[in-house]
């Protein structure tokens, strides 16, 4: 422990375990002291500390195969000797490459026993997915991870980790049927401006458009319009929930946008599967 002083110009003088003390720049004063620091040493005990990192005691795959746009559903179950657990987080990786899908486990009190979820793209790679890692962590932020090379680490790492399990990591691999197909287009049927010609800062402008997709279904509206002078900004407009198929679709004027003519740039429709088309001025 080191104790450190101060006066009301800021000058400061520290006074360290070794006897030594130590002043802030342009301040004058004693260098040493005689004062024995160890006495105001103190020891915390905690028969309830949490040292032992959480556990995995078993896992299994719900499904084998599923298609894209389903979950990837891990059942496991966890222990943990102190705090309990508070979360689990499998990784599974594409054979094929592209994201990651991380299944977690559902929160609160039901973390203990699952299942883990997580929800493949619809727009994912086809393929063989497998767990990359299997994360646990209890409620004191203690972690263990598990790799599917067989290593296990832990944090804090000054703690013991678990023995490595002896999983068969190739019986948790699932198989993903890709789901995009879809290769129409979607498309914008109608467009019109529905609200008034002249709008003033913090009001509403809305579009109204009908919208289509033969495959995956409309999935984002969107329409921009360009900064009155020629600026960076751009006014746009998002629409991806509720009724998607047709407007209106709203957005407000930023109460400190500059004022004058925004001219709409483009319009665009996205799908599902991410398949868009743009509609340029």
């Amino acid at each position: 422990m080191d104790v450190t002083v101060y006066d009301l110009n800021g000058n400061s003088a520290t006074y360290n375990r070794d006897g030594t003390v130590t002043l802030s720049a342009g301040a004058s004063g004693p260098t040493t002291h005689s004062f024995n620091l160890a006495n105001a040493d103190f020891t915390v005990n905690n028969p309830n500390e949490d040292i032992t990192p959480p556990q995995i005691t078993s896992l299994s795959v719900y499904q084998g195969t599923i298609n894209a746009g389903d979950p990837i559903v891990v059942q496991y179950t966890a222990t943990d000797d102190r705090s309990g657990i508070d979360s689990v987080n499998v990784t599974y990786t594409s054979d094929a490459g592209g994201s990651d899908v991380v299944a977690s486990s559902p929160p609160g009190a039901l973390a203990v026993a699952g299942p883990a979820s997580g929800v493949v793209p619809l727009a994912a790679a086809g393929g063989n997915y497998r767990i990359f890692t299997v994360s646990v962590t209890d409620k004191e932020d203690n972690i263990t991870t598990y790799q599917s090379d067989g290593t296990v680490s832990v944090i804090p790492s000054q703690l013991t980790p678990p023995p490595a399990p002896t999983w068969d990591w190739s019986s948790f691999d699932v198989t993903v049927n890709a789901q995009n197909t879809d290769l129409a287009a979607p498309l914008i049927n109608s467009a019109s401006r529905a609200s008034a010609t002249t709008v003033y800062l913090g009001h509403p402008v809305s579009v109204n458009y009908t919208a289509s997709d033969v495959g995956t279904g409309v999935a984002l509206f969107e329409a921009v319009w360009t900064d009155p002078r020629g600026g960076s900004f751009e006014l746009d407009i998002n629409k991806h929930c509720g009724v998607l198929t047709s407007g209106p679709a709203t957005t407000y004027i930023p109460s400190w946008g500059t004022v004058g003519k925004y001219t709409l740039k483009y319009l665009k429709v996205t799908d599902r599967i991410g398949n868009q088309t743009f509609y340029w001025r």
